[in-house]
């Protein structure tokens, strides 16, 4: 019984360190936008993921709650690609979110979350050429949800 769970251990602990991704060359926070309230701040790192093999450079976007209640922000973004903006009309919908963040903190994209909170813009590929390449972003319309 023992080696079956020695066993088991060794497959997990192999699982977990096999689909790691890991944040690489991580800027420092720069500021987007600071309110009364809250700040919304980006920066570029480039995410690693040997499982895959598909290494790339992500903007982390990174929403910091200054007071003691929970707030609800809405907000979206434009991004281009190679000169071509996608959004920058607003009129796509897909780019246009809620967040949720609690009183005194912060939420943020980062390495290997899948994009869980919409915190993460995909900038280029690391790895593989021919791929388009961001050549710019904004964070726009950022206001408080009532």
């Amino acid at each position: 019984m023992k080696k079956i769970v020695f066993a088991c251990s060794i497959l997990l602990l192999t699982m977990k360190t096999s689909f790691a991704q890991e944040a690489t060359n991580v800027q420092d926070w720069v500021l987007i936008e600071n309110q009364v309230g809250y700040r919304v701040e980006y920066r570029y790192a480039d995410c690693l993921n040997p499982q895959s093999g598909m290494d790339k450079r992500e903007v982390y976007l990174k929403f910091t709650n200054l007071t003691n209640k929970e707030m609800t922000l809405n907000w979206e973004y434009d991004v281009s690609y190679d000169g071509k903006c996608i959004n920058c009309d607003g009129d796509n919908d897909e780019m246009k979110f809620t967040i949720v963040i609690p009183p005194n903190s912060s939420v943020e994209g980062t390495c290997g979350d899948n994009n869980a909170n919409n915190l993460t813009i995909f900038a280029e590929f690391l790895n593989i050429d021919g791929v388009r390449k961001m050549t710019s972003f904004h964070v726009k319309n950022i206001f408080l949800a009532k």
